[in-house]
């Protein structure tokens, strides 16, 4: 189970390839808050502050779930916060497997053209594999004012719960590391420059 439970403070966790993906959280409308997989963890103190257990099922749809997202807003529970991130048992930082298979990322879209109109540029995409089997992702995409190079990383997605599981000098490194450019590929990095060591 990849769970922030596995999150220590003073051993923060390996960093991975998997932090320069840019997923478009919040163009899917959601879609992870009703996914049946998903389980939510909270901590003590959230679970006391916010009524909650502390794990539980989605089953279909986040019981803090409203039209316009986690009715705790900023205040939701870390875990929240930190997804798609997780921490692996073996103490590694990765994208979640759902997130992999299902969110809306800059790999899964070809630029297609720009127009302008009175909103500011539009910049269109289109799906690389209309028949994938990502579940929020869209055969289209289109950005106002945004190029999908200039989506935020998963760890500036994640900036607030980063910072509070592992302070911010961890934050300002994982960000350094996710910005270092290197060629395409998954999994973890076999020749790392000291720099972006933990």
């Amino acid at each position: 189970m990849y769970t922030v439970t596995h999150a220590d403070k003073n051993n923060p966790p390996a960093f991975t390839k998997f932090l320069r993906f840019r997923v478009l959280c919040g163009y899917c409308e959601f879609k992870c808050c009703n996914s049946p997989t998903l389980e939510v963890e909270t901590t003590e103190e959230e679970s006391k502050r916010m009524n909650l257990p502390r794990r539980f099922s989605q089953e279909g749809s986040c019981r803090c779930l409203t039209k316009t997202g986690c009715k705790h807003g900023e205040k939701r529970p870390v875990y929240c916060q930190l997804f798609p991130l997780q921490v692996t048992p073996d103490n590694k930082l990765v994208l979640s497997h759902w997130a992999v298979l299902h969110c809306p990322n800059d790999r899964d879209y070809a630029f297609d053209e720009t127009s302008v109109t009175p909103k500011g540029r539009l910049f269109d995409y289109n799906k690389k594999k209309l028949k994938s089997k990502t579940k929020n992702s869209f055969p289209s995409l289109r950005l106002v004012n945004k190029k999908l190079k200039d989506m935020p990383t998963v760890v500036e997605s994640c900036k607030v719960a980063i910072i509070e599981l592992w302070g911010e000098d961890y934050y300002n490194r994982a960000l350094e590391y996710a910005l270092y450019e290197e060629p395409e590929g998954f999994g973890f990095l076999k020749t790392e420059e000291d720099k972006y060591k933990t």
